[in-house]
Formats: C-alpha cells, sequence, structure tokens
C-alpha cells in the first residue's frame, strides 16, 4: 500500500489553481490527528493503545497521522504513520519526500 501511495500521491494544482501558489512558490499545510483503527492484535502490534488511566486501556488502538497538504486543493502530498503511542519524528524528517514535490 505504501508503494502505491508513493507512486501516485503528487500535488495537483496548476499555477491557475487559486490559493496554490503565492509568490512563485507551492503553498502547503501540515496537520495532524490521531485516528482508531479497528481492534485486532496485529494492529495493536503495529500501532499499540493510547496511555489511560492506570488499570485500563483504550477501546481501540490509534494511529497518530502527520499530513503535508497541498493548500490549493486540500489533497494529501505526503503522509507519516506511527502508533499513537508513539513520539512524532521531527515534521521535517517525517515529510521531507512531499517536500521535494
Amino acid at each position: 500500500m505504501s508503494q502505491l501511495f508513493e507512486q501516485i500521491v503528487r500535488p495537483k494544482a496548476t499555477p491557475e489553481t487559486p490559493g496554490a501558489f503565492l509568490g512563485g512558490l507551492r503553498v502547503m499545510a501540515i496537520d495532524g490527528t490521531v485516528v482508531d483503527v479497528p481492534d485486532s492484535q496485529a494492529n495493536a502490534k503495529v500501532f499499540g493503545y493510547p496511555a489511560s488511566r492506570p488499570g485500563t486501556q483504550a477501546a481501540f488502538p490509534k494511529v497518530r497521522l502527520v499530513l503535508l497538504i497541498e493548500a490549493g486543493t486540500h489533497l494529501i502530498a505526503d503522509a507519516l504513520m506511527c502508533g499513537a503511542g508513539d513520539a512524532p519524528p521531527p515534521v521535517h524528517i517525517a515529510l521531507e519526500n512531499g517536500c521535494e514535490l
């Protein structure tokens, strides 16, 4: 799936796309979110459960997403997924491929 993502996902705006460029540079945004994934042993092993009160466990494993978004089209240009319990890597490292586009 990640190989398909890397082959297909690219910024799509042209210089004529409203709000896509400023001073000749493509306008990009960085955003992050955490989403639930199905509660399976495989997902729990890969993504883990977020911290919760002592003696309890979150209902679902969670995935932390850091996204590089093309502002003019709102399309995702690059993404990083990690477990919700993991500290996200520095954004400049996480999204360096998308910034080259």
